[in-house]
């Protein structure tokens, strides 16, 4: 009922503010929203309601922390400048795969690591990294993250990202 759903709001309001933001705001503010409807401990209730049936999974990480955190592995023969690079084209790779609901059921570490593979196959980076090189990262990868280039979801992924890359482009050149 609406009563519920407002209270829910408030809760899920609570909780991300916690979650997201440096400034705390009082229980006793957001209950004054309610115009009296609900006091802190309803909202203290609902809160732990809402955790339990998320299982806490409420701050996940995202494709693009996995990104930062992937590409540290990234061999001392990659310059930085390189790595920033790398590290903009498979960020930019990666945004546009919010564009798209089918990566929903595809892992955030596996939409990463796609596109830092279909980032690293750029013909600009394969004259700057070697094949042993890029091997060697994704050893690294393999061996301390334990997700392989031929995963199911990386497979999935690597395809799915190109296509809207080269989309993306295309749409760039007809503006």
């Amino acid at each position: 009922n609406g009563s519920t759903a407002l209270l829910a709001s408030l809760t899920t309001l609570h909780i991300a503010i916690k979650v997201n933001e440096v400034r705390k705001i009082k229980l006793g503010t957001l209950a004054n929203l309610s115009r009296g409807q609900f006091g802190p401990r309803h909202i203290e209730e609902m809160e732990w309601n809402v955790l339990t049936s998320l299982e806490w999974k409420i701050h996940p990480p995202t494709s693009m922390s996995f990104i930062s955190h992937l590409l540290l592995l990234l061999p001392p023969q990659v310059d930085d400048a390189c790595k920033e690079e790398i590290y903009a084209l498979s960020r930019y790779i990666t945004e546009l795969s919010v564009c798209d609901s089918s990566f929903v059921e595809i892992n955030p570490s596996s939409v990463a690591f796609a596109a830092i593979l279909n980032s690293l196959e750029d013909r600009k980076y394969r004259k700057f990294i070697s094949s042993s090189v890029r091997d060697q990262f994704v050893r690294s990868i393999e061996r301390h993250v334990d997700i392989r280039q031929d995963d199911e979801h990386v497979a999935m992924a690597r395809p799915k990202l190109k296509k809207l890359l080269k989309n993306s482009f295309a749409q760039d050149a007809a503006s």
